[in-house]
This record gives C-alpha cells, structure tokens and sequence, in this order.
C-alpha cells in the first residue's frame, strides 16, 4: 500500500483587506480623548477625596493642640452659666410643681361632698384672722417639759389650731407652775416645778402660740389655808359646800389679789389669751344666810361682784396686752341660771362657751321644757348652739368643747361644724 506523505500543518494567511492601519488625524484625535478623559477623571477623584479625608480626620484626629486658650475660658464661663440656668430652672420647676401640686390637693379636698373632710376645708377657708382657735393640754402634761412636748407632739397636725391652752389653775384650786405668790406657796396649792417662761418657750417651739386657763372662785384649796378668801360665818367659821369644800369669794380682797396674781404672771410671761372660768358663787340656804353677810343672798351684790372680779382681771392683763375672756357653761345658758352671763352690768363682747358633751348628752330639762341631745358631738353642738344663739347674739363668742368620753378628732369636728355655722373661734378640750 502506498503511503501518504505528510505535508505539515497548514497555515492560512489573512487578507489585508479586512484590516487596516490608523491614519496620523486618527491617532491624533484618539490621543486627545484620552487626554481629556484622564484629566476628567482626576479633577472628580480629588474632588470626591478631599471631602472624605476631611471628614476622616475630623471623626479620628486629636485637635486640641490647634484651639487657642482663651476658648477653653470661654467654655469654663459658659459651662459654669449653663449650670446655674439649669440650677435656677430646676428650682422654679419644683416650685411650681409644688404650687400646682398644693392647689390640685386644695380642689381635691374641696370637691369631696358629705365628708369630714369637707368640713375641715371649708372652716379653715372662713378662718379670720382675730379667730381663736386652739387645744388644750391635760394637767399631766404640765409636769415636766418631756411631759409637755410629748403633749405637744400627740396634738392631730391640722392647719387652723393656732394656739396651746395651758390649764395654769385648774378647778379646785390647783396651780400647774412654779408659781411665785407666797400664798400659793404657803398653801401648797402649786403641783408643778415648770417655770411659766419655759412653758411658753416650749409651745413657741412647737410652733403654737401661748394661751392659758385659769379657774378663780371654784377654789378649796386657798381658803383652807386663808379663810378670809372664802365665806365664813358672823363667828368666822368656813362655810362648806354638801361635799365639804370651801370656795373662793369675790367679795374678798384678799381672793381677788390672789387670781389676779395669777393672771398677771400669765400674762407677763406671753400667755396671749387667758380664758377665765368658774365665776360663780354658791347657792346658800335660808339657814345659812342667817349666819352669812346678807350681801352673799343679795342677787344684784352677787352680779356686783361677779362682774367687778371680771373687769379687775382684765385690768391687770391689759398691762400686757394679753386678752382675757369668762367663760359660761352653755348649759347654764339655756337653763337661765348664770347670774353673772345675764348680768347687764358685763362690759365685754368676748366670751368663751363651754358646752359639756357628757352633760348635755340625752337630755336636760327645766321649768320649761325638756332638749334631747344625740348623735355626734357636732351634731350636739350645733344644736346647743342653735337653742343659745339669741342669748349669746352680738358677742364674739369662742365656743370650747369638751367630753371626757370624747376622742380628740370628734371634738375638733364640732369646732369645724361651730365654724361652719359662724362661730368662728373655738377651743378642742
């Protein structure tokens, strides 16, 4: 067989006509744009970078070396300004949160309805300023000054109790402070070592005011000891009562000096108002006004003295400015039995009301007629009140309440529900 001879690889040649060289104008041109497209492309390049290298150093770069001193003052000055605005501002802002707190409270508390609550805004709104409201404190509380401050710190914290009423002599003749009258003293009448200018700088401290009460005629204990200064027979015998008591006389000089000490020193001492109680003198019989002064069964003497007692007292305490009130029961009131009340000749306006919640309680009775009382002691009081109104009309009355059986929170009520019914000054106890 024959075989085929190999010839290579065959290679094929490319026509020239189908490529062709650039002419000079072509390469020109070409060269050109490329010219113009690079120096496009750098002006957008570093316009693009300088802005991000900007804001590369700004984000990472330390620049407190560059910023001049007097800057550094001028922030100190600015942080220290912006601090006190913002001192000043928190400060008005808690004001007025508190103001606006108080007033929201104020129409909360007005807008309740049939509550004790209501009671108690609406007797502090009608508040005046010459109204007399206060509390008493018990005798023990007079004992020492931790006795008393913790009197003091136990009295409810409302808004419209003003004044402390001390009781510096008490019913039966008692006296609640170092007293400094010889007679006190020879006749072991004072029970208490507490100074009286202690007394008042103690209740001033507790943020109160100073008042007192003071008891004249219902006195056992200064006639024991100084018969003068009570009833005594034509043979200068003691007149006793069915208990076996003396009581002190206003017709005895020596009795009126005696209160009247006690009234000045109160007075002297700060004691702004001082309530005088128990003038009264003893119903005698006809067996013993045989043996007795006549002038003691004589009905206009008896109001002479009364009265005249009064106005000595108020005389010695106006030299200190410190006002002084009698005080009625205002069950004697309504029963027309209080000679010195009904007497035309008492020549003051204020007087001081006392109504007994255990007395009155149920019910009393004279010739006339019988009163019921129930309830609470607001409910008690406001009757009271209602049933006396023409005979304590035109007088500026304070109207006490008392009841052994009475917690303090329901005495203060009926004060609010005196208050509520226009009689504004009232004492709780």
């Amino acid at each position: 067989m024959k075989r085929r001879k190999y010839k290579g690889r065959k290679i094929y040649k490319t026509k020239e006509k189908n490529y062709y060289d650039k002419s000079f104008s072509g390469k020109l041109l070409s060269l050109f744009l490329t010219l113009i497209l690079l120096g496009g492309v750098g002006f957008i390049g570093y316009s693009v970078a300088e802005p991000l290298l900007n804001f590369s150093k700004k984000a990472g770069d330390t620049v407190s070396e560059s910023v001049p001193e007097p800057v550094t003052e001028t922030v100190t000055a600015l942080t220290s300004e912006t601090t006190q605005t913002a001192t000043t501002y928190r400060t008005t802002t808690v004001s007025a949160v508190r103001t606006t707190a108080t007033s929201k409270v104020s129409a909360t508390t007005s807008s309740y309805s049939d509550t004790d609550s209501e009671t108690v805004t609406t007797s502090v709104q009608k508040k005046n300023s010459d109204d007399y409201r206060a509390s008493s404190i018990p005798l023990s509380a007079v004992r020492s000054i931790d006795a008393l401050d913790s009197a003091l710190f136990a009295i409810p914290a409302v808004e419209d109790i003003e004044y402390i009423e001390v009781p510096l002599k008490v019913s039966g003749g008692v006296i609640c402070y170092n007293c400094t009258s010889q007679e006190a003293r020879s006749s072991n009448a004072i029970v208490s070592t507490l100074e009286i200018r202690d007394i008042v700088t103690t209740i001033k401290n507790h943020g109160y005011k100073p008042s007192a009460s003071v008891s004249t005629f219902d006195d056992a204990v200064l006639p024991l000891r100084f018969p003068s200064c009570g009833y005594t027979f034509r043979d200068d015998s003691l007149w006793l009562d069915k208990n076996g008591q003396p009581h002190s006389s206003p017709f005895s000089d020596a009795a009126l000096a005696y209160n009247s000490y006690v009234i000045q020193e109160a007075a002297a001492a700060g004691f702004e108002k001082i309530i005088c109680t128990d003038f009264r003198i003893p119903e005698f019989s006809q067996e013993e006004l045989k043996n007795l002064d006549s002038k003691f069964g004589d009905d206009s003497e008896r109001c002479t003295a009364l009265v005249s007692a009064f106005s000595f007292f108020k005389e010695r305490a106006s030299d200190f400015k410190s006002e002084i009130y009698p005080q009625f029961n205002a069950e004697d009131i309504l029963l027309g039995r209080d000679e010195m009340f009904f007497s035309k000749k008492l020549n003051t306006d204020k007087i001081a009301v006392n109504i007994d919640i255990d007395n009155i309680s149920g019910t009393i009775s004279d010739r006339t007629g019988i009163y019921e009382f129930s309830g609470t002691p607001a409910d008690m009081t406001e009757k009271m009140l209602g049933l006396i109104k023409g005979e304590i009309k035109g007088k500026k009355v304070t109207v006490r309440i008392t009841g052994t059986d009475c917690d303090w929170y329901s005495l203060y009520e009926a004060g609010q529900k005196a208050a509520e019914i226009g009689f504004g000054s009232f004492i709780v106890g």
